[in-house]
């Protein structure tokens, strides 16, 4: 039974240094080169497309604190705050919000990042 293994790890080490000793051939690569002077100074409108600002509606419902993690789902500006998501559309007028804070199934315990994709919230976080 021992020789068989030796033959088999035998032939493992073989297979991995053979698979490793192929050429390259690193001539058709492309190289390009960016040229950035750091002491320049430059607006934030140069990089954006368009900008705009929206006063998001506060009351009872919905007090923020601070902005942990924000996403754009279409005209809808989604903010996590504490745990706490709410969803505001364009003018900034509240439509939604859920917080699920809590140890167990469907309930999270602290937020790292908020993503939308295709309309749906996702919310990450570090299970402890």
């Amino acid at each position: 039974m021992f020789g068989s293994l030796k033959y088999l790890f035998a032939g493992a080490v073989v297979l991995c240094v053979t698979s490793c000793t192929g050429k390259h051939d690193d001539t058709t690569s492309d190289t390009i080169s960016v040229n950035v002077d750091v002491n320049q100074q430059s607006p934030l409108t140069d990089f954006l497309c368009s900008e705009r600002h929206i006063c998001l509606e506060t009351n009872d419902s919905c007090l923020i604190s601070g902005i942990g993690s924000l996403a754009v789902d279409g005209d809808d500006v989604i903010v996590e705050d504490n745990g706490n998501v709410f969803r505001f559309n364009q003018s900034g007028e509240l439509i939604n919000s859920f917080n699920h804070h809590g140890p167990g199934p469907g309930e999270y315990t602290g937020v790292n990042s908020l993503h939308v994709f295709n309309g749906d919230i996702y919310i990450f976080w570090t299970a402890t």
